[in-house]
């Protein structure tokens, strides 16, 4: 086996984001055609998946050894991200019934290549983050095949769906991420309440949508929590008084991306509220979440995780432009959607002068 399955496993990682990024451009095409069901399938059971999927799978693979008796993780590795590229293509064809049931499978398969996975030798930090990831996956798996036994997928079920993988796997990296970063580690007691409340809250949201979806905004809080996101302002106190070079800067562009996520967050639970008070739509709170809390997130990792994941180096132009641009674009959507969409594909333009690929990925040339 040796380093090549490593490897391979590792371009399934690649293969996941790159059809993920082209999902997301076929969902703008899909909404421009005015096609809303079209976008929402390739968003919600296209893109977020597989760019989640691809970057988890960077994640927990780094850490297995290139051994026989770590084989198996590797080989279950490649059958769920097969499964994964088939969620999108299953829900297109066959409906959201078929695409979650897809899903529940290749999530059982992820919790237990990630769960097996924290068992090697790690350290406390990365050992958290992994086993929060694997409960991601079980969360997802599990809410996914009551989805497909209830047959019944619409804006309340879609809500459930961000927060158990999407906005579960932000979290996952972010405890490891975040602290690990500036030598400090994660509180293992508010991850675990911080899954509690998810869990409770997907479980709510099967019974009563106003319940679940108040339940499920308040775990970002824990989260940040959890994750010591409140220190950054004292980080970057320290951040500015290194010396001026591309280090300094990434740090800064980190830090700076988590008060635009906190942000965010009181933007989601803004939205939340008057969607509760019958002011905005359900549509209006899907939006704060997936262009805001989960859009700022990606756009924090994306200019940083890309180039490794990759094999490649980028131009490192590190600004703010992309966050502002994209929060201001989630505020924006409930009242102006044209001028949102507009500050929405400005972002992504800013954000890619950040995350400028120098050269061809060197993990795209390896032979499979």
């Amino acid at each position: 086996m040796s380093a090549q399955m490593v490897s391979s496993v590792r371009r399934v990682a690649v293969v996941l984001v790159l059809i993920s990024l082209v999902l997301m451009i076929g969902a703008l095409g899909a909404l421009a055609a005015k096609k809303p069901h079209l976008h929402v399938d390739l968003i919600v059971f296209g893109f977020l998946p597989l760019f989640v999927g691809g970057v988890a799978f960077s994640y927990v693979v780094s850490g297995v050894r290139s051994s026989d008796k770590q084989a198996y993780l590797l080989f279950l590795s490649r059958v769920s991200g097969v499964l994964f590229l088939l969620v999108p293509l299953a829900t297109v064809m066959w409906g959201r019934y078929v695409g979650v049931l897809i899903l529940a499978i290749s999530s059982v398969l992820m919790a237990f290549f990630t769960a097996l996975s924290a068992v090697s030798p790690r350290g406390p930090s990365v050992r958290l983050s992994l086993l929060s990831m694997a409960s991601t996956y079980v969360s997802t798996a599990v809410y996914s095949a009551l989805l497909a036994l209830r047959g019944d997928i619409h804006r309340p079920e879609i809500i459930g769906l961000l927060y158990a993988l999407p906005v579960q796997a932000i979290y996952s990296v972010t405890i490891h991420s975040m602290p690990s970063t500036y030598g400090e580690r994660a509180d293992a007691r508010l991850v675990a309440a911080m899954h509690s409340v998810v869990w409770l809250g997907l479980a709510l949201l099967l019974v009563d949508a106003r319940w679940g979806a108040a339940v499920l905004c308040l775990s970002p809080l824990l989260y940040f929590l959890a994750a010591r996101v409140y220190r950054v302002p004292m980080r970057l106190r320290k951040v500015l008084d290194m010396g001026p070079g591309p280090v300094r800067s990434s740090h800064l562009y980190f830090l700076a991306g988590h008060i635009y996520a906190m942000a965010s967050w009181v933007w989601l639970a803004s939205s939340t509220i008057l969607w509760l008070a019958g002011s905005v739509s359900l549509l209006a709170v899907i939006h704060a979440l997936v262009m805001g809390f989960i859009g700022i997130h990606i756009y924090i990792h994306a200019p940083l995780m890309l180039p490794v994941l990759l094999g490649t180096s980028t131009e490192r132009r590190y600004g703010h432009a992309p966050l502002l641009l994209l929060l201001a674009s989630a505020m924006l959507w409930p009242v102006a959607r044209g001028p949102a969409m507009l500050l929405f594909l400005l972002s992504l333009a800013a954000l890619l002068l950040v995350v400028k690929v120098r050269g061809v990925p060197r993990s795209l040339l390896i032979p499979m």
